[in-house]
């Protein structure tokens, strides 16, 4: 079993604290993000504590590595300009998930809180505090590339109506909504068969 792609000329096995943390270092003397090094060593601890309790490996060398925060990189940290959103835009935005919509809320706590999407896809009613008007952050939603068509086939497999689904996606035709949902899954062939074959019982 070997791990890749930066370590994987190494063996799982043969892989040492040292090692990770040479690793940790590079990623941050290329001038990564402290939080993407930080998101890289979560999962190196997360993957070698996974390999140990499962013995593939005797002990997790993942212990304890550092993000060396007090140094400076060899190259400066990437930043991009901050992007601002004019109220026009924003207008258009509102204009496409109006009130009702369910992404309204998120956006609008975005645009008017500060909050990234993710941030205010994580609220829960327990966060909201209506008597100081105060919001508590606790949690985020990680978005990830194939989320939107995983999430709509899972909202098919599970029989959800056509146009609730599009209502719930903020579609405004039906026909975009089909685009994502008409996927015939397992899941999909296999209750469909056995609708049919139930109904003259």
């Amino acid at each position: 079993m070997k791990s890749k792609p930066a370590l994987g000329n190494y063996r799982v096995k043969a892989i040492t604290k040292a090692i990770l943390q040479d690793f940790i270092k590079e990623l941050f003397n290329r001038g990564l993000a402290i939080n993407t090094i930080s998101g890289v060593k979560g999962i190196l601890t997360k993957a070698f504590g996974y390999a140990a309790d499962n013995q593939y490996i005797a002990y997790s060398p993942a212990v304890r590595l550092k993000i060396p925060i007090n140094q400076q990189p060899k190259v400066p940290t990437r930043s991009d300009p901050h992007i601002y959103i004019l109220p026009s835009k924003m207008e258009e935005i509102f204009v496409r998930f109006p009130y009702g919509t369910v992404n309204h809320i998120h956006l609008l706590l975005g645009y008017r809180c500060g909050l990234r999407l993710g941030e205010a896809f994580g609220l829960i009613r327990a966060d909201i505090k209506l008597s100081t008007q105060q919001l508590e952050v606790n949690r985020q939603v990680q978005w990830f590339a194939d989320k939107t068509r995983t999430a709509k086939q899972k909202i098919v497999e599970n029989g959800a109506d056509d146009i609730y689904i599009q209502r719930r996606l903020g579609h405004v035709k039906l026909s975009t909504t089909y685009i994502y949902t008409n996927h015939l899954t397992d899941t999909v062939q296999v209750r469909g068969r056995s609708i049919l074959n139930h109904m003259y019982l």
